[in-house]
C-alpha cells in the first residue's frame, strides 16, 4: 500500500486538502481550507470553492463537474466583461499534508459561467478532457477556398512578418481607428490583440477596422497590434502572402455539377 493510500485510510493526521488548479486564460491555484499549501514548488491560496459530485459512468459526457467560486475570485472575474480568448482548463488535486503523491481527481475545462447575485457565487460548468476524444474531428473538404487556419503549421506564414503595432485614434464599440495605411480588407479576418485580449477583424475600410465584440480597456491613445487577415481564396494567397505553393483549396473544380442530372455537356 502507498505512502497516500495509509494516510488517506487513517482516522486521523492525514490532513487532506483540495488543490485547483485554472490555466489558460488565467492562471490560478486555490486551496480548500484556511492554510496555504506549497506543492511541488507552487502555493495554493487557500479559498472559499465547493464541487459538486465526482461521478464515473459509461458516458463521458455526463461526467462533468461543477464548480463553485466567490463572483470576486479572478477566475470568475474573466466572464464578467467578455469571453476568455484561450480556453481555462481545471485540475483538481486531492493532496495530504505530510506526502509527497497526490492524486489527480479530475480535469477538464470551463464551458460556461452561471453568476447569482443573491449569494455572489459564480458556478463553473466544466467538461471533462477526455469528451475530446468522442468528438469527430474536422475533415477536410472538396473545396474552392482553402481550408487552413490562417498562420496554422499547415498554412506555413508566420504572423509576426505580417503583424503590425498601431496606435488607437479613437474607439466606437467594436469600430477602431488606427494610424495604420493599408489597402481595404487587408486586416479583415485577421486579429487584432491588446494585451491579453484577442478579437477577430471583421471588416476593414480605410483606418477603421470592426471586432467581433467590444475591447475592455482599448481607448484612443493605446496600441494594439493588428495582422493581416486572408479571405482563403488563391489570389490573396499568392498575391498578399506569396504562399500559394501551401494553397489547401480546389479552385479549379468545374462549376457544374455532375450529380444533377442533366446533361454535362449543356
Amino acid at each position: 500500500m502507498s505512502q497516500y493510500d495509509v494516510a488517506d485510510r487513517a482516522l486521523e493526521g492525514g490532513a487532506p486538502a483540495e488543490l485547483f488548479q485554472f490555466t489558460g486564460g488565467v492562471t490560478a491555484y486555490y486551496a480548500t481550507g484556511q492554510r496555504k499549501v506549497n506543492w511541488n514548488g507552487v502555493d495554493y491560496a487557500p479559498d472559499w470553492l465547493l464541487h459538486g459530485a465526482l461521478e464515473q459512468s459509461e458516458e463521458l459526457n455526463k461526467q462533468g463537474l461543477e464548480i463553485s467560486v466567490r463572483s470576486a475570485c479572478p477566475v470568475a472575474q474573466l466572464y464578467v466583461q467578455d469571453i476568455p480568448a484561450r480556453t481555462v482548463n481545471v485540475r483538481v488535486y486531492r493532496y495530504l499534508e505530510g506526502v509527497e503523491d497526490y492524486r489527480l481527481v479530475w480535469a477538464g475545462r470551463v464551458t460556461k459561467p452561471v453568476f447569482s447575485s443573491q449569494e455572489d457565487v459564480c458556478v463553473l460548468h466544466c467538461e471533462p478532457v477526455f469528451t475530446m476524444l468522442k468528438r469527430p474531428g474536422l475533415r477536410r473538404n472538396y473545396q474552392i477556398l482553402c481550408p487552413y487556419s490562417l498562420y496554422d503549421g499547415r498554412c506555413g506564414m508566420a504572423m509576426a512578418a505580417y503583424t503590425q503595432r498601431a496606435a488607437v485614434t479613437a474607439v466606437d464599440g467594436g469600430r477602431i481607428t488606427l494610424a495604420a495605411s493599408r489597402p481595404d480588407g487587408y486586416f479583415a479576418g485577421g486579429i487584432l490583440r491588446f494585451g491579453a485580449r484577442h478579437r477577430l477583424i471583421i471588416s476593414h475600410a480605410g483606418q477603421q477596422v470592426t471586432v467581433a465584440g467590444g475591447v475592455p480597456g482599448l481607448a484612443a491613445g493605446s496600441e494594439a497590434d493588428v495582422s493581416a487577415g486572408c479571405d482563403k481564396t488563391l489570389a490573396t494567397c499568392r498575391d498578399r502572402f506569396g504562399n500559394n505553393l501551401n494553397f489547401g483549396g480546389f479552385p479549379y473544380i468545374p462549376l457544374k455539377n455532375p450529380f444533377t442530372g442533366d446533361s454535362v455537356g449543356a
